[in-house]
């Protein structure tokens, strides 16, 4: 909608929509979006971004191909996650088709959970996540799931427990007691 704009300018504001969505950006979010521009007009604008000071290129996570651009803010949290302990974090829960879920992404060289945890059917498909790792892969709002096995007894039920949280008040939720 709109009049129609040049080809630079609809690379910038994906490259900044993609950078404020991820914080990094590689060519794994063009293969996955296809938007209607080229990567290598966004890949110019990512350049642009980095002479001004903006972004930062350069190897920030494994697996993903290619030059990435950062964010610096996202640079920076992504050292202090690396550096903490990640066994008192709290679970987070996601949806599966969340934009945001890089889970899905064909990451190469890593170690990855196995096929049904990373990426559950349906609508209404959740993830339950901690430091990185996914710890619960729910399907139809809670009435299916799988857990982790790398989750103690004691863990799975504080995951659980963030599960119900989020299903507060639906009928699924009976499914995960």
């Amino acid at each position: 909608m709109g009049p129609d704009l040049p080809e630079e300018e609809r690379a910038e504001r994906i490259a900044r929509q993609w950078l404020a969505r991820y914080g990094i950006v590689s060519r794994d979010w063009w293969r996955r979006e296809r938007p209607p521009v080229s990567w290598r007009a966004i890949y110019r604008e990512l350049k642009r971004l980095e002479f001004r000071g903006e972004v930062r290129r350069g190897y920030f996570v494994k697996g993903l191909g290619g030059a990435q651009f950062a964010l610096p803010d996202a640079v920076e949290w992504l050292r202090t996650v690396a550096s903490e302990d990640q066994s008192g974090a709290g679970f987070v829960v996601m949806a599966a088709s969340d934009p945001a879920n890089v889970y899905n992404l064909p990451l190469e060289l890593l170690d990855r959970d196995p096929y049904p945890l990373s990426r559950p059917r349906g609508s209404g498909a959740l993830l339950v996540t901690r430091g990185g790792r996914i710890a619960i892969a729910v399907e139809a709002r809670g009435k299916r799931y799988t857990l982790a096995d790398w989750l103690s007894p004691d863990e799975a039920a504080a995951a659980k427990k963030a599960l119900l949280e989020h299903l507060r008040g639906e009928r699924s939720a009976r499914y995960v007691v």
